[in-house]
């Protein structure tokens, strides 16, 4: 039964990683690697090669601890990468959003400022030409004034309908920033008021606040739901993320830090609150003035 416990020993040591800090186990292996040395000392009354055997228990120890650190390093490098993947996605369909918008803006503006004011001119040109010809022939002048308003009302309507069209959908890169992690954890999207004239920096600052808080209740807060909700309140945006993880008491990290940084960049505000029913983050940015 000896052979099955120096076995268990090395299972054991393959585990503390995941428990304990990497360099505490190191230095804590000899000890539970002594084990064996001590059944061999203490209980069989061996002497012959006692050190020998208790440093080859301890390489195996030791092998089994690296490996699984290995493997823990791989999976935090994994997670990672597919995190930003994810933030890289959808950054990027808001990127392609912002661009067509751009686009838009500009041949509706074009639309604007040339069609429109040639239509203009030819209107007041013909009301010069209705009241300057005779009775006879202003029948047929009035019929292509009517068309003439009714080409530049179209022209103003299509321009309008252009720019209401060409705004960023920021509901839309959220579902893709959290569609690969529906098998990890339910999330609920609530944007309410219109939120079509979002800037690319306020759509993208929210969008990495929200990966931001994904990751900390996935990792962190073993949360199994989070809900988002994205307002406008008293000329400023709101975004309201809340998990039912384990929150307790924390300590601001790196990933707290920076959602306080990016909010700070366009004078917002943030608010953390842990409770035992989860965690709770509340960014308020105001709106251009």
């Amino acid at each position: 039964p000896f052979e099955f416990n120096a076995i268990l020993l090395v299972i054991w040591s393959g585990q503390l990683p995941y428990f304990i800090p990497y360099r505490r186990t190191l230095w804590l292996s000899p000890l539970w690697s002594a084990v064996p040395w001590l059944v061999f000392a203490l209980m069989w009354e061996q002497t012959n090669g006692l050190w020998l055997t208790a440093i080859l228990f301890w390489t195996f120890n030791l092998f089994s601890l690296m490996m699984m650190e290995s493997r823990k390093q791989a999976e935090v490098a994994r997670e990672q990468a597919e995190q930003a993947n994810r933030e890289l996605r959808a950054l990027q369909d808001l990127m392609q959003q912002a661009s067509r918008k751009d686009e838009r803006t500009r041949i509706a503006r074009d639309i604007h400022d040339l069609v429109g004011h040639h239509l203009t001119a030819l209107s007041l040109h013909l009301q010069v030409a209705s009241r300057t010809v005779a009775p006879e022939q202003r029948p047929p002048i009035d019929q292509c004034l009517s068309i003439a308003r009714l080409l530049l009302s179209d022209v103003r309507e299509a321009v309008s309908d252009m720019r209401e069209f060409g705004s960023l959908d920021l509901q839309r890169a959220l579902n893709e920033l959290i569609a690969p992690l529906q098998d990890k954890i339910s999330v609920t999207i609530d944007c309410e008021g219109d939120l079509s004239e979002l800037s690319l920096l306020q759509a993208t600052t929210i969008l990495r606040c929200v990966q931001e808080s994904l990751t900390n209740s996935i990792r962190h807060g073993k949360a199994s739901e989070l809900r988002i909700e994205i307002s406008r309140k008293a000329s400023q945006l709101v975004t309201e993320i809340t998990d039912n993880g384990t929150a307790g008491e924390f300590q601001p990290g790196n990933g707290l830090t920076g959602i306080k940084e990016r909010v700070a960049e366009l004078n917002g505000s943030t608010e953390f609150n842990a409770s035992p029913r989860g965690f709770h983050t509340l960014l308020m940015i105001p709106e251009p003035g």
